[in-house]
């Protein structure tokens, strides 16, 4: 077999890997347009342990306020509560607030959630508890230091209900959570990053393939 006709063959095996793992990493998320999120509650029990939900929709949010699970009431601050479109900006003129929403989930199972571009500096807080920081988090636009990366977390519920609480500040105009946060089992989530990284993985395997060949040419 020729040098060319292998490298047709890697380049053909190549796209058939990449697209193959990109219908099955789309068929294994619903369809986010269907908003699994409705004013601040959403809920995972009629999907199956093979599913990721994208918790898009309606969240509650908080403007101008940092609100902390088990030191603040929410229902204090109903008369200022908004609701907010996720993924998407906040408002320009907002430079920190909170946002909220509950998932309801059948128990004696282990979740995972996967936060995507929050493009502000924030804290999320699981069921009252700091799971997760980045940056540094502040009323005072100053001392704001925004860091924003992919991060995956283990949930392990110890009711039906999950609190997801997420205080944010913004140094900047659109700000906010601007992807989708993903939400599922721990073995979905889980395979859904290693279906990513494969994917990568090939498409780099890819253009080195047609970079090599033009090379050898």
């Amino acid at each position: 077999m020729g040098k060319k006709r292998i490298y047709y063959l890697i380049i053909i095996v190549s796209i058939l890997i990449v697209s193959g793992l990109y219908v099955f990493e789309r068929n294994s998320m619903d369809d986010a347009s269907q908003h699994a999120v409705q004013q601040g509650s959403a809920s995972f029990i009629n999907f199956s342990n093979s599913e990721v939900m994208s918790l898009d929709g309606i969240w509650d949010f908080y403007p101008e306020v940092l609100l902390t699970p088990g030191m603040d009431d929410f229902e204090d601050y109903n008369t200022i509560k908004q609701e907010i479109l996720v993924p998407g900006p906040i408002d320009e003129h907002i430079r920190y607030g909170t946002y909220r929403m509950q998932i309801d989930v059948p128990t004696q199972q282990h979740y995972a959630f996967k936060a995507r571009t929050i493009r502000s500096a924030y804290n999320l807080y699981i069921d009252g508890k700091l799971v997760h920081t980045s940056g540094v988090v502040s009323e005072d636009i100053n001392s704001v230091e925004k860091y924003s990366r992919y991060v995956t977390l283990n949930v392990y519920p110890v009711t039906e209900t999950i609190d997801v609480v997420i205080q944010v500040s913004q140094a900047t105009n659109r700000g906010g959570i601007l992807n989708s946060i993903l939400f599922g089992t721990q073995e979905a989530v889980n395979r859904l990053n290693l279906n990513q990284i494969l994917t990568s993985l090939f498409l780099i395997t890819f253009i080195i393939a047609i970079g090599s060949y033009y090379v050898i040419q």
